[in-house]
C-alpha cells in the first residue's frame, strides 16, 4: 500500500527494518515510523497520498 501511495519511492522490508529510497534513503523499525519519515522527507507526496487515501484526490 505504501508503494502505491508513494510511487516515487522504492519501499521494502528487510530483516525487521522498513526502508525507503527516493531522493534520500530512510529507515525505521516500524511501518508507522517509516510513514512518519516519508511525511517529513516528502511532504507534497504525503499530502497527495492522504487526499487519495481519503477518497478526495483531485
Amino acid at each position: 500500500m505504501l508503494r502505491e501511495l508513494f510511487p516515487g519511492w522504492e519501499i521494502w522490508h528487510e530483516r525487521g527494518v522498513w526502508r525507503a529510497a527516493g531522493f534520500m534513503i530512510i529507515s525505521a523499525s516500524t511501518v508507522e515510523g517509516l510513514l512518519d519519515h516519508l511525511a517529513g522527507a516528502d511532504p507534497d507526496a504525503f499530502e497527495t497520498a492522504a487526499r487519495g487515501f481519503a477518497g478526495r484526490d483531485r
